[in-house]
């Protein structure tokens, strides 16, 4: 039988490269085809459909910065990677295949293929497009065909309102055949009649709503939350209240479950707390006590958060009660399953039941006793030991798949040092699958949080 070349796929090695101003994306079961000025498009194929198709493929322009990359060449062990021969495949390969060549050090080499991949996209949309954590590349369709006007609107007046315009499949309803004509068209009217076709207030608060929210947490989980707590009265009215909006304060005024214990006075402080733009720990810390609540011998009285001295405080009242004697009377004993990932020596070994978790979360005062029904082969929990320090490490991933550091935290959620880091760095991407090692690293520089 001869097998069709337009619909069969060879493998890949995973890796990246540029050419011809196109940027390729390659998976060990498929690639992906970026074109990213004038007219930015991507095609992908892969097993599942081997025929060309459109894709809106995920690209984080700041990931392709110098700066991102002087980064990514101080990751652990990024300097023992280097390219193999050249075997006829354009690729940028993301293996251990050869050892160290100084001239050849992979990551120079991929500074170089991100300069080239941008220099066709003009430096200022570049820049504005870099104020955003995320949709790098429904930005660039958005700033290709709709001009001056969708600058001036994510650089300068509205940024969250443009960021929603860029995801119209996202926030229209109803649903358009033609896109990107019905927001040229929505960009030659008011903000406020943009804002209501989105979904929005249609009013000059709603507007304002959006302008409180800074770039560094503009992202579209955040603005559907926003979606939700406009449906509430009140938190509607709370929020107009407040000077900034950032992904904490969201977080909470969009979950119905979370607001049931938080104040308004609560939220807007969190709202003025730059730290919390990005990633809200208070989030985190929130979710936690509610979960904690549940495990103590006897119920507490509901409460209701006022300030984040006051949840940190809580949090830690509730981490030492339900790791006292008795205090976890309602924690079911379970035996889990195998680790995802084998134990290295006593350095990093798997916690295998309840009680080897009681004691890790003893030992660290914090609160991974919560996690005792999470844990499954998608989900494990790892005590680490090095050099003296303490640390809590959780995987999330897909079994046969890549596992990525999910919460790491040391004694009463410390930051981890740097060596500890990089041995956990280490030790995953010696365990992953070979064709699943890839060039980021699996712990980012954002990935310590509390637990």
């Amino acid at each position: 039988m001869i097998q069709n070349p337009q619909t069969t796929l060879r493998p890949f090695r995973p890796g990246m490269a540029v050419k011809n101003g196109k940027l390729y994306l390659f998976t060990d079961s498929g690639v992906c085809v970026v074109k990213v000025w004038p007219r930015p498009q991507a095609w992908e194929r892969d097993e599942l459909q081997p025929a060309w198709h459109a894709c809106r493929p995920y690209i984080n322009l700041r990931d392709f910065s110098a700066s991102g990359c002087r980064e990514l060449r101080r990751q652990p062990g990024c300097s023992e990677y280097t390219l193999p021969e050249d075997d006829g495949q354009l690729t940028f390969d993301f293996g251990e295949d050869v050892l160290l060549d100084p001239r050849l050090n992979w990551a120079y080499r991929m500074e170089e293929q991100c300069r080239r991949f941008l220099e066709k996209i003009p430096r200022e949309l570049r820049r504005i497009i870099r104020l955003f954590p995320e949709r790098h590349f429904d930005l660039l369709c958005l700033l290709a065909r709709c001009g001056p006007a969708a600058a001036e609107l994510l650089g300068e007046t509205n940024p969250a309102l443009g960021f929603a315009l860029a995801l119209p499949r996202s926030f229209m309803r109803p649903a358009v055949q033609r896109p990107w004509r019905s927001v040229r068209a929505l960009l030659r009217r008011r903000q406020r009649d943009i804002a209501a076709r989105l979904g929005f207030a249609p009013s000059e608060a709603g507007r304002r709503l959006l302008l409180k929210i800074p770039h560094e947490s503009t992202r579209l989980a955040n603005l559907k939350a926003l979606l939700r707590a406009m449906d509430d009265p009140f938190w509607l009215k709370a929020l107009q209240h407040a000077k900034r909006l950032n992904t904490g304060a969201l977080l909470i005024a969009g979950n119905a479950q979370l607001r049931r214990y938080a104040s308004a006075r609560f939220v807007q402080q969190l709202g003025n707390d730059v730290y919390q733009d990005r990633e809200s720990y208070a989030v985190r810390q929130l979710r936690d006590v509610i979960e904690m609540r549940h495990l103590l011998p006897e119920r507490r009285r509901a409460f209701c958060v006022h300030s984040l001295g006051e949840l940190a405080a809580l949090h830690e009242e509730y981490v030492a009660t339900i790791n006292g004697h008795g205090g976890t009377s309602a924690l079911a004993e379970r035996t889990y399953p195998p680790p995802p990932l084998p134990d290295e020596g006593h350095t990093i070994t798997a916690v295998k039941n309840t009680g080897e978790l009681r004691e890790l979360a003893q030992a660290c005062s914090n609160c991974a006793l919560t996690r005792n029904k999470r844990i499954s082969e998608y989900y494990y929990v790892y005590r680490v030991e090095y050099k003296g320090e303490l640390a809590t490490l959780a995987l999330s991933g897909e079994k046969g798949g890549i596992y990525r550091v999910e919460e790491m935290a040391g004694r009463r959620n410390a930051r981890c040092s740097p060596a500890l880091r990089s041995e956990v760095c280490h030790w995953i991407q010696k365990h992953q699958p070979a064709s699943m090692k890839v060039a980021a690293a699996p712990i980012s520089a954002n990935s310590d949080r509390s637990m």
